[in-house]
């Protein structure tokens, strides 16, 4: 199977995204017609979320995080999602244990 349309949400941030720290979703259809949503995350964000929630409170004062199926990765750039979604539909059987069903 094969992506045949893809959006990024940070395509549609007024400001420029940071690639190194940062997390957006990403919707994208496969050949078959079934749309997925993938929540993406650099693994410095997750530092930096923790180190957020220290300093409001949030989630035991940083000492927690949650994430309906996250994927990690080193940068959120176009070309290196695109392959990791491109790796995971390749290698996983089970679709929904990774990205979240998008019904029509």
């Amino acid at each position: 199977m094969m992506i045949t349309k893809i959006w990024f949400e940070f395509d549609e941030w007024a400001d420029k995204h940071n690639e190194y720290d940062e997390n957006a979703d990403v919707n994208f259809e496969l050949t078959d017609g079934s749309k997925w949503s993938a929540s993406i995350y650099t693994f410095q964000n997750i530092f930096s979320l923790s180190e957020k929630n220290r300093n409001t409170g949030e989630n035991l004062s940083g000492k927690y995080f949650i994430a309906d199926k996250p994927v990690f990765i080193s940068a959120m750039n176009k070309e290196l999602i695109i392959s990791v979604l491109n790796d995971i539909i390749a290698n996983e059987t089970d679709l929904s244990s990774v990205f979240t069903k998008i019904d029509d």
